[in-house]
């Protein structure tokens, strides 16, 4: 359970840390005010401020960052969202904590809490400075380390079959705040037992006296301060000198803080897939054998799946008709994880299921895990038919006026 919490949490920090933008939800307080909700790890990044402190110590949003110049605009243009319950789409400075001028793109959408009523703004928020300057530039992940639950001496419980404690050692001293001497030959259950759990605990008692050891069970326990902590413990039986049962010997460890950390965790995932979801950018993730580990739900309709979780391992070749499409994506992808570069704003015609055409720009960026090595990959799309279709018919009209001032030139 622990390596799989590990690997989880890896893909998760990967994931939030590889892609080339912040992933963010901004809560409307009225008029021009707002309050950062939730960034992932590049709002440090672009910003120069972590997401935490903007949550938990500033309580406000990185737009009271916006360049003076450019304040206006960004302020008219967030309350409009608001009013339409819109999406939109902007570009702008603003001033890192450094006091360096940065461009950033901004792309969310406007969307209401059922429960609350709350207004919020969900999107990306891009550091477009490279761009603007006509340079490519990748943007270093900052990678977090984070440390799981420290490890402690084991708690070695001896009870007879009765439950009575017959050898209580230090580490359980300190953990249940009760000295050996004052806890031999009393009741384990009654001391340090919810009574809710007294029948489990007894089952497993029974089955290990029985002859069956115990391995990674979990319960419950109630310190001398009256404070809930969770333990796993392996439990074997002693025999007397006639090979009766004469009781068992728990060794337990402390797994409150993992356990705290597994609840942490997938609040932290429930989040990043409704931020995932909110967006309006197409986001998926690979692992090395290019086998699709999860998406947000754009990308899953543009598959043709019914949900995001549909697209668990699958391949390109399941999600697209066109099979030399699928082999270019792959190759790509491929080239993207050998060489640990990731291959940005790549503009390209796609075939969706069904036949029909679509233009996007797409980033793929290596996944890699805590000691960098690269597990996987992941890919962001956005739809830009609509702006190519713009840019086609600009270049027309464009032609056509050229024609008609070399024909006039021409006749004069």
């Amino acid at each position: 359970m622990f390596d799989d919490m590990r690997d989880k949490e890896e893909y998760i920090r990967a994931l939030t840390n590889n892609i080339p933008a912040a992933i963010f939800r901004d809560k409307y307080l009225g008029g021009d005010d707002w309050r950062l909700e939730y960034a992932s790890g590049q709002i440090e990044a672009i910003t120069g401020i972590a997401a935490a402190d903007f949550i938990h110590r500033d309580q406000r949003s990185y737009i009271q960052m916006t360049h003076a110049d450019d304040a206006a605009m960004v302020k008219a243009a967030r309350r409009n969202a608001i009013a339409a319950s819109s999406g939109y789409s902007l570009e702008y400075r603003l001033i890192d904590a450094s006091g360096a001028v940065r461009w950033v793109a901004e792309n969310g959408q406007a969307n209401i809490d059922v429960g609350s009523r709350s207004q919020y703004l969900d999107g990306l928020l891009s550091d477009i400075s490279a761009r603007k300057k006509t340079e490519s530039i990748l943007v270093e992940s900052d990678k977090r380390y984070r440390a799981f639950v420290e490890s402690t001496e084991s708690i070695v419980v001896y009870l007879d079959p009765r439950g009575l404690i017959l050898e209580f050692n230090p580490a359980a001293e300190a953990l249940y705040g009760m000295r050996r001497q004052d806890v031999l030959g009393k009741n384990y259950f009654k001391l340090f037992l919810p009574e809710e759990i007294h029948e489990a605990v007894a089952a497993d008692m029974k089955k290990v006296l029985a002859g069956t050891p115990t391995r990674g069970f979990e319960n419950e326990v109630v310190t001398h301060a009256k404070i809930r902590r969770v333990l796993s413990w392996y439990v074997i039986r002693t025999l007397d000198i006639n090979g009766e049962p004469s009781g068992i010997v728990a060794s337990g460890h402390d797994i409150t803080s993992r356990k705290l950390a597994e609840e942490a965790l997938q609040e932290s995932r429930k989040m990043l897939q409704l931020v995932l979801d909110s967006i309006p950018v197409r986001v998926a993730w690979k692992d090395r054998n290019q086998i699709y580990l999860g998406c947000n739900s754009l990308f899953a309709r543009d598959a043709g799946l019914d949900t995001q979780y549909d697209i668990v391992g699958r391949t390109d070749y399941e999600l697209s008709d066109d099979r030399e499409q699928a082999e270019m994506y792959r190759a790509d992808d491929k080239e993207v994880m050998d060489s640990g570069m990731a291959k940005l704003n790549h503009e390209a015609r796609h075939s969706l299921p069904g036949g029909k055409n679509v233009w996007f720009s797409a980033n793929r960026v290596p996944l890699t895990d805590l000691k960098n090595n690269i597990i996987g990959m992941l890919s962001t799309y956005e739809d830009i038919t609509d702006r190519r279709k713009a840019e086609l018919q600009a270049a027309a009209r464009n032609l056509r006026l050229k024609r008609l001032t070399e024909l006039s030139l021409t006749l004069s």
